[in-house]
This record gives structure tokens, sequence and C-alpha cells, in this order.
């Protein structure tokens, strides 16, 4: 496997002889102390190092970390350092029991270092070609460094073969502060960063000044690495640490950070001036950052990754980094360990977290046997109030959908209508439905809680989007004979129809529900009582059609995006909003798959208007499609388009005033799309539909048809027009 290799030399001392009387070359060894190979060869490294006192050439160790943010630490100002990485299989499979391989490449490094220059040797990569190379860009411009990529074979023996990275010229560097100078990203970064510094500002100095080189770094850091927000900020803070230390702020980390690891000291004594080292000090004290306790609180989630372990070295001391302690931290501070003036100090910090108030529960038995767990407080109340009748049947949908499972033992759901338990097969059935305060609550409790029990009840909905989903997770379970019928309501008589929330909401209260039915809310299922005629169903097809339809009609694809509604997430806190967020626009290109799916559900240019304006309602406000105000002009072109694409299907001759039915209904659903769900019925949002309607030019989509006809009618009427008043000025 090929290594990676970064060496930086100083620009200066690249076309000069380095002296290294005056400078003592530093080798850090990188080990990761979890791995049980790196803990066996660990005692035979430090025997190795005693034999090579000698060489005049200090030896150090730390932890392994792949954060780039430690060679920063390096960068040249402390020339020549020389940093060999130890990874964990190299241990077993290059190094050998007999540790040969690590001598020679110590060998090796000995040699590298006394040359100078910051050098990283692995089997594995330190870090991936793409950052290694950026890297040596950043380091490149702001030390002037020469920067040059060796890769080496261990395979084939500890050999170089050298050749020059080319950083980014100075040119694309300005260009690239200019741009980066109007990115969000980079403008929300630096307010951020500038806001939270303001704070500990000292009188005399008001802002932090902004450099070209902090510019490219900031840009870098966030287009070229994947750490968190915490951790890129540090790396900044980290390179950029005399400067801001010279704008007058105490402290460049974040507030977090800072309430854990106090400022190291700025007399630190560079590495190439520090006394060799030729043995292990035992007496070093450790420092090692403890792994957070688990918060209670959302407030401040855990860093997705550790946070930089910082090394000092001061004259004559080395310090160990262990990997963190895989024990937990107190649950309401942190420990502070005691360090000598060299060390990193550490304050305590008090985790404040809202603790969830634990409602004390007792076991209580229902009528059925059950046991259940409630609050001390609450009673089961088994008899339910009557639900009002405006609750119950409020503003019916236009059209219901239908899932059902086809069983060629019973014929109680077929294309040729539906039956409930109750009145399937029965001889004797009553004729008028009942009133809303008059249905047993009995049955509602057995119906919603899917007890395989006879209910007069047949459920269905009225949102396709949720019927899509539920046809996804059906093929996903395997299921198979799935249908779906889709049903026109006013072909069933009004009072036998009813809205499931009404009922769930009185039901709710007795704890009768098992298996979670109590947090289904039924906010888009309506229960139709005794049966469904074969004259109110428009179609019914197999379901796996609807969505093979939709994956392989690339248009339709993109405009239902399937693949959000196959995940696990819930549908309306998750699902939803992403869809939202994906801005798909209303537009002359979206527009025929709504056409599309209208006709494949069973609809044309024929079809009821209240049947177009349903489907397109439930496409524009399901998969929230993005609205923009369009004048009347645009709003007639689109609807000319959805009404273009729905008549060229159409099994019969289209005249003009089928053309303007469906164009108004297309602009009546897409006013509708604007409400949220089930907003004809709640009298607090609709106001809200109507006011987001009028504001993309919707008050009224009529009105909108009923203008571009009188254009029409003027275009017509204009020579006739004409041609009286020309008689009438020849007499």
């Amino acid at each position: 496997m090929t290594s990676h290799i970064v060496q930086i030399t100083n620009r200066a001392e690249h076309d000069q002889v380095v002296d290294t009387s005056k400078q003592t070359p530093t080798v850090i060894y990188v080990s990761n102390s979890s791995h049980p190979a790196c803990r066996e060869h660990n005692p035979k490294y430090e025997e190795l190092v005693k034999r090579k006192q000698d060489t005049g050439v200090r030896f150090a160790q730390m932890e392994f970390n792949t954060d780039t943010s430690m060679l920063f630490k390096f960068a040249p100002n402390q020339l020549p350092v020389t940093v060999l990485m130890v990874r964990d299989a190299w241990c077993k499979t290059f190094m050998g029991p007999d540790m040969r391989g690590l001598e020679e490449a110590l060998e090796m490094l000995v040699q590298e270092a006394k040359k100078g220059g910051l050098e990283s040797y692995s089997k594995e990569p330190l870090l991936p070609l793409r950052e290694i190379e950026s890297l040596s860009a950043a380091l490149h411009r702001l030390h002037g460094a020469k920067v040059r990529l060796v890769q080496t074979s261990p395979a084939t023996g500890l050999h170089f073969s050298h050749h020059e990275a080319r950083p980014l010229p100075r040119s694309h560097a300005e260009s690239l502060t200019k741009t980066l100078t109007k990115s969000r990203r980079h403008r929300s970064f630096t307010m951020a960063f500038t806001a939270n510094q303001k704070r500990k500002l000292t009188p005399t100095t008001h802002k932090l000044t902004w450099t070209h080189e902090m510019r490219v770094v900031l840009h870098m850091i966030f287009e070229e690495f994947v750490f968190d927000k915490a951790k890129k900020k540090e790396i900044f803070d980290t390179i950029f640490q005399e400067h801001i230390a010279k704008c007058g702020l105490t402290d460049g980390t974040s507030r977090a950070y800072a309430s854990q690891v106090a400022e190291a000291s700025n007399s630190e004594v560079p590495l190439s001036a520090q006394a060799a080292i030729g043995h292990w000090q035992p007496d070093t004290p450790i420092v090692s950052r403890g792994k957070r306790s688990r918060r209670d609180s959302a407030a401040a989630p855990h860093p997705k990754r550790q946070q930089l372990n910082e090394m000092v070295l001061a004259q004559g001391t080395i310090l160990h980094h262990r990997q963190p302690s895989r024990q937990g931290a107190s649950k309401s501070t942190s420990t502070r360990k005691a360090s000598t003036s060299s060390s990193l100090a550490r304050t305590p910090t008090k985790i404040v977290g809202k603790k969830k108030t634990q409602v004390p529960k007792s076991p209580r038995t229902r009528r059925d046997g059950t046991i259940i767990r409630i609050p001390d407080q609450e009673e089961i109340n088994v008899e339910v109030a009557p639900v009002a009748q405006n609750l119950a049947q409020p503003d019916l949908p236009d059209l219901l959908f239908r899932w059902w499972k086809k069983d060629p033992e019973c014929d109680r759901d077929s294309e040729n209508g539906f039956w409930s338990r109750k009145h399937h097969n029965s001889n004797a059935i009553p004729l008028t439905p009942p009133k809303a305060c008059s249905i047993d609550a009995t049955d509602i409790l057995n119906h919603m809680d899917r007890k395989m029990k006879e209910t007069p009840f047949i459920s269905t909905t009225d949102r396709l989007l949720w019927m899509v989903q539920r046809i996804i997770k059906g093929i996903q379970a395997g299921q198979e004979n799935m249908y779906l019928s889709v049903i026109s309501v006013k072909e069933l008589d009004p009072r036998a129809v009813f809205h499931a929330r009404a009922f769930h909401d009185a039901v709710r209260p007795t704890r009768g529900f098992s298996n979670g039915a109590q947090n289904y809310r039924g906010c888009s299922e309506w229960l139709v009582w005794r049966d469904i005629p074969k004259r109110a169903i428009i179609r019914t097809f197999e379901a796996t059609e609807l969505i093979d339809m939709i994956d392989s009609n690339p248009g339709i694809a993109s405009a239902l995006r399937l693949e959000v509604l196959r995940g696990r997430e819930c549908l309306n806190t998750k699902k939803v909003p992403l869809l939202r967020r994906q801005n798909i626009a209303l537009s002359a290109d979206t527009i025929p798959a709504i056409a599309n799916v209208a006709i494949f559900l069973g609809l044309n240019a024929h079809s009821a208007m209240e049947h177009i304006t349903h489907i397109v309602r439930d496409i524009v406000e399901g998969w929230g499609l993005t609205l923009k105000k369009q004048t009347e002009q645009d709003w007639q072109h689109l609807a000319g388009v959805f009404e273009e694409e729905l008549c060229r299907h159409s099994p019969s001759p289209i005249t003009l005033r089928t053309r303007v039915c469906v164009q108004t209904a297309f602009l009546s659903g897409v006013a509708a799309g604007t409400g949220k769900v089930n907003y004809r019925f709640k009298p607090d949002l609709l106001p809200q539909q109507q006011e987001r309607a009028a504001l993309l030019g919707l008050a009224s989509p009529a009105a909108v048809i009923a203008h571009s006809l009188d254009g029409a009618k003027l275009t017509v009427l204009a020579p006739l027009v004409g041609k009286h008043a020309d008689s009438g000025r020849r007499r």
C-alpha cells in the first residue's frame, strides 16, 4: 500500500544550507494506545529510543489524531519537526514482532529530520490525497513554505520518489478571496465569529481585523474538510492565535471549549530551540480529555468529533497525550485535574440540563382485563361523550381513496363495491345512517383499534400523499394483492360519511386503545357507514401500478419524489418538511405530471371540476410544490398547459366550455393548495388560505379565467366593431 508524506521546508531555508547545530530536530511518534498492537509495541519503541540517545534528535510521543489541525500546529515556524504516524494495522504487518521496520523507519526519519522539514510517514495515508494537497497549498500561502509530496511503498523498502505539489497561484487565491466574501457560509461564520469575540474585547478594541490569509484559510476549512463547526473554529483559532491576540481577544476559542481548557501559555519555547531529550520521563503528567457525560437537554449537543488535543512542550518537558478515557464523566461537573505550569489547566464545567419530570404512575385494570399504567391523579373513564354533528360531518371532501386487499374467499371488498363487516351478507340492514350523537363508542373503539370485530364503518382517506405512502409501505412489507379505489363522494349519502378525528378525540380519554392506536388521530381518515356502492367508484387498479407509473415517468418521478416517501421517518414531521425544502416549483415542467396523475386515477377533461380540483390541491399541498406570485397572464398560461395535457388524453371531443372548466378547476386546486391540511373545516385556517391565495394572484381563480375570456371576446368582436364604425361614417 502506498503511503503519503507531506514535507514542508521553509522557503528561505530551501535555497540555503540549514545550520543544524543551532536547531535540534524532533521526531514525534504518533500511535493509538487503545489498539492492542500499539500497546504492545510502545515499550519496544521506548527501548529503541534509548539506543538512539546519541543521535542528537529529540523524540516525543503523542496520540494518533487524524485532525489536520495537529499538522497546522507544527507549521514551519517550529521547524525542523518529523512526524512518524503508526497506524493499527501497521503494527502487525509492517513493523513485525522484532520492530525491524520501525527501527529502519526511525533511522530514515532521523536523517530526514536533520535536514529539516515537517514530515509524516505511515503505511496508511495520514489524510486523503485531496486534503493533503489542500493542506500543502494552505501552508504555502500562510508561511511561504516550500511543499513537496513524497510517496513510498513499504513493501519495496524505505525509499522516496519526490515530486513537488503545485500550490494554488496567488492570482487564484486573490480571486478566491473575492468570491468567498460573497459566500453565505463564509459571511455567516465571519459574523458569528466576530459577534462572539466582541464580548471579550478590551475597552480600547472594537473589532477583529480580517486578512487575506484568514479568509483563504477560512474558506478552505469549510470547503475542504468535513468537521463540525466547533472543530473548524478550533482549527482556525489555532492557526491565527497570534493575530487574534493582537486584536485584543483574550481567547479565540468558543465559550464551550474555553470553559474546559484554559488558554495555553504564549511563552512556549519553540521545538527547534529545546534541548534534546533521549529518554522518557515517567513522572511527566498525562493530560487527557475525559468523555463528556450524556446530557438530558438538547440545548448543548455532543460534538460529532472529539475536541483538539493540545500539546504544550515546555523547556525540558514532553507531554504524553493518551486516548480519551472511556469512562463517563460526572453528571454535573467535569473532573478538574492538577497540572504543572506547562500543562493544560482545566476548570470545572457545570452541565445544566432540563431533566424530564417523572410522573408517578400506577397499574390500572381495564374492563377487558388488560392492565395499563397511568398517572396516579388520572382515572379511566369508560363513558364517552357524544360527538357534535358539525365536528363529525364538516365540509366533506370531493374524492376518497380506499386501499384494500383482494380476498378470493370474501367479496366484502371488490371492484363492485365495499361493505362494512357488520352489514356484509346481513339479511337485515338499516336504511338511514345514524346521527353522530347516536354512534356507538364501542364500534369506534373496535374499528380504530384495528380489532377484527364487526363494525358498521369502512375506512377511507381524502389525502393522496398518505395513500401513496401506504402503498409504498405495503410493497416494502412484501404484501400482495393490494388495490386502490378512487371514490366520488357525491355518489354517497352525505349523512353516511363521518370524519374520524372527532370520534377518535372522544374515545381517546377512555384509554381503551392498544398498540399505539391512541397516537393515530385520524386527521385524514373518513368513515363511511354501511357500504360504498359500485356507482361511486371512479376507478379501481392494482396499487403497485401507480408506483410503477410514477417511477417509469421521469417528469412525474421528479415532481412526486417517491425516494423521500420510502424512508422510515414520520410523514408529517419529517417527510413533508423535506419535500418542501427541496423547492420544486409549480411550473410548465411539473404541471404535466399533475395532469398525468389525474388521468391515471381515472379523471379526464369531462370529469367533475371538484374532482380535478381535489387532485391538483392534493399534489400541490401534499408534495409541497413551491408557489410564486404570478400575473393573470402567467396563471392563464399555466392553466392552459394543464388543460392541454388533460384534454390531449380525453376519449371524447373537447368543447370550449370543457376547456374553460378544466382551467378553472386547475387554478382552484392551486389556490386550495396554499392552505394546510383540512383547512376547509377549521375556522382559523380558512382565512389564512384565502390570504395566501390572494398574495399569489389567485384571490378568485374564476375571475382570472373570465378575464382571459373577456380578452378573447374583444379580439373576436374587434373587426365587427370597426366595420360598424366605418359604415356609420359613410352615412
